[in-house]
């Protein structure tokens, strides 16, 4: 009952920040499920606020899409390296504090393991002159480009999401991969459909709050047969008060009273247990992360996790293992068999294949723009009355079978309906007037209007 409690609430208000409180007498004889109730809203919140951003701004991201789109003809199939490394170890590394730790262990497992590290870790271990095996890019956010500027030397292979702001590429000389996942939104399904692109997505046994590039590199290191996977630098604590490894650039790596200033629910400081049984800070998105992992771990039992972090949360039924203390003995020419794997599963993109596509989306908006037109004409003929006459809606069947709206402009409905509702919450309970209709109908498709020309400008 409180799941489908905290899940009404995050999903009616799909907002950055929010307060928990209580009656003081209920706060003290329901101790325990207040602070459940708490920790549901923040996760439900935090996941309902990205979901929701996604959609309002779903034309920042196209933006990333469409360089990334014509990048696969020259990529290869991230997701087809299946079972390519069964039974080698696999390290997740990430940039926690307690990384420093384990560098020059780590530095003599380059033959042993796969290495997998993503955007803040690849700048933490290059400042040690460690490189992985795979590096992994997801965040659309230039702070990715920040990132990977600070590293050093990057030729490794880099294994993307459609997602990934696109100038990272720029700071990089290595092969790239192609993830398909569905993280690129409708566009993105769409496209990997059009290119007859049918690998199979890293989707089991995560649950809906794995959104981090760490919960990523789980998903890619089992599907490529990877065991044991150790998780390394994964601290998700404040670890002797610091959120990062150094190496990490500043700006990632603000001090705690800066990080407790922050309201946000994703960014909420939270009191846990350390694996030592010590009390330690977290956020909400860390124990995000404890968890999808945790519950990935639980439903893949037949792969053996290890934490070799030495530090920070851990994970439920993942035991706690120093990495010096892990038996990694057995050698592999590591490089050789990931040369070999990039080489023999390119993407089946033929060159031109993309603009062919992106070209005729074009179109379609350009097909859409006119239905759009026809739908603001009758509204302005009838205003004072019912707007939805025989033409409005011919107009309006006819758009929303447009590639161009199932691809592109679909994302606009959930999120305008939200926005505009709260900017016009009607003050009674009756029936909305055709005056209200008429508003609310005007003011949606001046929205496809302006969107549309947004992503012509793009294409």
């Amino acid at each position: 009952r409180l799941d489908a409690l905290a899940e009404e609430c995050a999903e009616t208000f799909p907002v950055s920040s929010i307060g928990v409180i209580a009656l003081a007498a209920y706060k003290k004889r329901f101790r325990s499920r207040f602070y459940r109730l708490k920790d549901k809203l923040l996760r439900k919140t935090t996941m309902s606020y990205y979901m929701f951003c996604e959609l309002q701004h779903y034309s920042r991201l196209v933006d990333n899409l469409i360089p990334n789109f014509y990048r696969m003809e020259r990529s290869f199939d991230a997701n087809g390296l299946r079972g390519e490394f069964k039974g080698i170890p696999a390290i997740i590394c990430g940039a926690g504090p307690s990384l420093c730790n384990d560098i020059e262990v780590l530095r003599t497992l380059s033959d042993k393991a796969l290495l997998f590290a993503g955007g803040s870790t690849i700048a933490a271990l290059g400042s040690h002159g460690i490189f992985p095996h795979f590096g992994v890019a997801c965040d659309p956010n230039e702070e990715e480009l920040v990132r990977f500027k600070t590293s050093s030397t990057l030729h490794f292979p880099l294994l993307y999401f459609a997602r990934l702001y696109p100038e990272v590429f720029k700071t990089f000389n290595g092969p790239t991969g192609y993830i398909q996942s569905h993280t690129g939104g409708p566009v993105g399904c769409w496209m990997e459909e059009k290119l007859g692109l049918s690998s199979q997505l890293l989707l089991k046994g995560m649950t809906g709050e794995a959104n981090s590039v760490t919960t990523s590199m789980v998903q890619l290191a089992y599907s490529y047969g990877c065991d044991p996977i150790i998780f390394l630098g994964t601290d998700l604590a404040f670890t002797e008060g610091k959120a990062y490894a150094s190496g990490v650039t500043p700006s990632e790596n603000p001090g705690m009273k800066v990080r407790k200033e922050d309201v946000r629910a994703a960014e909420k400081f939270l009191t846990r247990t350390d694996i030592y049984g010590k009390p330690v800070s977290t956020l909400t998105k860390w124990v995000m992360d404890q968890e999808a992992i945790s519950s990935f771990a639980k439903k893949n039992r037949q792969t053996t996790f290890i934490n070799a972090t030495s530090g920070g949360l851990g994970f439920k039924r993942i035991p706690n293992t120093p990495l010096k203390d892990i038996p990694l003995t057995k050698s592999y020419d590591l490089s050789a068999k990931v040369h070999r794997a990039i080489e023999t599963h390119p993407l089946p993109i033929p060159p031109g294949k993309v603009e062919e596509i992106l070209s005729s989306l074009k179109e379609s908006l350009k097909k859409a723009k006119e239905y759009v037109h026809i739908a603001i004409e009758e509204l302005e003929k009838s205003k004072g009355k019912d707007p939805e006459t025989g033409r409005f809606i011919f107009a309006q069947m006819e758009f929303e079978a447009l590639d161009a709206y199932t691809t592109l402009l679909c994302t606009q409905d959930c999120s305008f309906t939200t926005l505009y509702n709260r900017e016009h919450r009607s003050t009674s309970f009756s029936q909305e007037s055709l005056e209200d209709k008429w508003h609310f109908l005007d003011a949606k498709w001046r929205s496809y209007q302006t969107l549309i020309d947004t992503y012509l400008s793009i294409l």
